[in-house]
């Protein structure tokens, strides 16, 4: 009979959650307590109906049925007020990365390269120099004036920084030998570098130190060592003087061999000046390796006709001249003879190539020799047509 009413009560307490009906409380106030865990006699074997009832039964008020776990209300706290923030932030524009992933819809491509329509000024990289960026600045405001003289401002910037470099490659230079790293004797000890040789005079630590250490190291010099080293200078002022001879003697059978190969290609061919009179042009490209191996013979070509009234000659540089320019090309190739522009004179002439040298007759007649020629064949020809002899 007890259980029977403990079954009756569990699903009474079911129906009334369901419903939403709370528990009759006098139903169950007289009740003090159910039947002990010792009276139900292990009907329930796995234990699984003494767990939630215990021994008592406690009312509590009901709540309704959910499928979820109610949420607990959280505790109410003061809203924070939001931090004001402009309405329009200013954006800084950033620099198109193109390991980034790129727009893809039109409206984004336009955000970041800017409208098609709108026209794009031409601009000055923000890498170079002020007054070439001024320039164009100038240019597209339509200033050309103003842009002119941020143009002068440039081109003087331009020879200043030529001169700058030499000026630096020679204090490199003369660092080079103060520091050891170049023998005495070397490129800047050449006249073109003699402004800045008082530098190799100034006392740097750490070099000056290693200079006097090893000149106060002594060195036994025995009667011995000076006999043999006497005796080496003999020796070989001897085979010096021998080598000098034979390459004098080979230098003039190849002077002979040549002009007389000359006179046989070309004397019955060149035409020969009336009155002997000859201009000799010479065209080179100050860039180009055959002009450089030519200038030493148009050196001695410049030199040996130097007391003829009866020959004149100029030497033309196709391509851009500048004083540096022509310095530089002298001292490379040991020459002292000037250059002149010559870029348009060799394309009235119909000039083609380079390295280049016209013999020119006062009649209009000419000769052409194109690419890297001997002294001894040029002037041969000069000869020829001067009516000298060989």
């Amino acid at each position: 009979m007890d259980r029977v009413f403990l079954g009756f009560m569990v699903l009474f307490q079911s129906i009334s959650k369901i419903l939403a009906i709370p528990v009759i409380a006098i139903l169950f106030a007289g009740t003090a307590q159910l039947q002990a865990e010792s009276q139900l006699d292990g009907f329930f074997t796995q234990d699984s109906a003494r767990s939630p009832f215990l021994g008592t039964v406690n009312l509590t008020a009901q709540q309704e049925l959910v499928h979820l776990r109610p949420m607990q209300e959280a505790e109410e706290t003061p809203e924070e007020p939001e931090a004001i923030k402009p309405e329009t932030e200013e954006k800084t524009e950033q620099p198109f990365d193109r390991h980034h992933a790129q727009p893809k819809t039109a409206e984004d491509i336009i955000k970041t390269f800017g409208d098609p329509g709108a026209p794009y000024p031409v601009a000055a990289t923000e890498d170079a120099p002020g007054p070439f960026k001024a320039m164009y600045a100038a240019m597209n405001a339509g200033d050309d004036e103003l842009a002119f003289k941020y143009a002068v401002q440039y081109v003087k910037f331009g020879d200043q920084l030529k001169e700058q470099n030499k000026k630096a490659v020679s204090i490199m230079g003369h660092a080079q030998r103060k520091a050891g790293i170049l023998p005495a004797g070397s490129w800047p000890d050449a006249d073109s570098h003699a402004e800045y040789a008082y530098l190799q005079d100034i006392s740097v630590p750490g070099v000056d130190d290693v200079a006097e250490t090893a000149a106060k190291e002594d060195i036994n010099v025995t009667a011995e060592t000076q006999e043999l080293i006497a005796r080496l200078k003999e020796t070989q002022f001897d085979l010096f003087n021998d080598e000098k001879q034979k390459i004098k003697k080979d230098l003039q059978s190849f002077e002979i061999e040549e002009r007389n190969a000359t006179r046989k290609e070309l004397g019955a061919t060149l035409p020969v000046s009336a009155s002997g009179e000859i201009d000799i042009l010479v065209f080179l490209k100050l860039s180009q390796d055959d002009s450089l191996e030519l200038a030493p013979e148009i050196q001695k070509l410049h030199t040996a006709i130097q007391k003829s009234k009866k020959a004149n000659l100029a030497a033309f540089s196709i391509g851009a001249l500048s004083p540096s320019d022509l310095r530089s090309f002298q001292f490379t190739t040991k020459t002292q003879f000037s250059l002149l522009p010559g870029t348009e004179v060799a394309k009235s002439m119909g000039l083609k190539a380079t390295p280049a040298v016209i013999f020119v007759t006062r009649e209009g007649k000419s000769h052409l020799e194109v690419g890297f020629q001997n002294f001894f064949r040029l002037d041969e020809i000069r000869k020829i047509m001067q009516g000298e002899k060989s």
